[in-house]
């Protein structure tokens, strides 16, 4: 604070944003570069694509699971296989940091071992996602055809029900080959204001068969992942090739004594011997 000769205070102090600025210019090019920087900065954007993937398997397999009768396990292999390489993912993440703080090479390389096994999980999830959505209506259908005849299971019943009313579908093979006549209520869109008794039937029932509206929906999922896992497994072949410089410069930095270096805590002075003198000679 200074007063002038108007009186009137001026604040002197930086700002925030000026402190940010000056820290910026004392920032060097060579800091940038430091072992410690680096790891610390590829496993945090590492870390950030675990959390990504776990994001996305956990809302994938929460949409899966309501549809579980009509899916199946194979379904639930994709993304279940997606929440484990994230957890795979922050705890190589740990190790990556403590290789940050030690600097040591053994631990980087273990560090990037792990990160190599990570990136062919990533490679899987994402051809299994494509895959997944090339396969999803035949599969679905094959599902739906064997498990479509125990009308007497309370539980099938409530499912189709949920299933016809979400998806505004009807049966497997459309309105007008449906077994059960007249048609079950939510095959039919109830308008506001409707008054029983409503009947549904094949002239006012939805158009579209369940196994392809259900197949749409688990396709997008499954192309969602495939794009997520493929973008991940661009950035983690950078993060692969930056972790294996950084251990190729540990180990030369390891190899320097060998190649006759005299490094500073290497070397050891020892005071000179003082020389004794025999005077009973004289």
């Amino acid at each position: 604070m200074r007063l002038t000769n108007s009186g009137i205070e001026y604040d002197t102090a930086p700002t925030r944003f000026e402190r940010l600025k000056m820290k910026c210019k004392e920032l060097r090019w060579s800091d940038l570069k430091t072992t410690k920087f680096l790891i610390s900065t590829t496993t945090t954007i590492f870390a950030l694509t675990g959390l990504l993937l776990l994001i996305l398997g956990i809302i994938v397999l929460g949409n899966y699971n309501e549809y579980y009768l009509f899916l199946g396990p194979y379904f639930f292999v994709v993304p279940r296989f997606v929440i484990v390489t994230a957890v795979f993912i922050f705890f190589t993440a740990v190790l990556g940091f403590y290789g940050a703080i030690s600097e040591k090479y053994k631990i980087v390389l273990a560090y990037l071992a792990l990160l190599v096994t990570i990136l062919i999980f990533e490679l899987s999830i994402t051809i299994l996602a494509f895959q997944l959505e090339e396969d999803a209506f035949g599969y679905i259908n094959q599902q739906i055809q064997r498990d479509q005849f125990p009308f007497s299971d309370r539980s099938f019943l409530l499912a189709w029900d949920d299933l016809q009313r979400e998806k505004r579908c009807c049966g497997i093979y459309g309105r007008g080959k449906y077994d059960i006549h007249p048609l079950p209520i939510t095959c039919c869109y109830i308008p506001a204001g409707a008054r029983s008794p409503f009947e549904c039937t094949t002239d006012n029932a939805y158009y579209a068969t369940c196994d392809s509206r259900l197949s749409h929906f688990m396709g997008k999922y499954a192309y969602i992942i495939g794009v997520v896992a493929a973008t991940v497994t661009c950035l983690q072949v950078i993060i692969v090739a930056v972790v294996s410089w950084i251990a190729y410069r540990l180990k030369s930095k390891k190899k320097i004594p060998q190649h006759g270096f005299i490094m500073k805590d290497t070397l050891k002075i020892e005071p000179p011997n003082p020389s004794v003198i025999d005077y009973s000679r004289f």
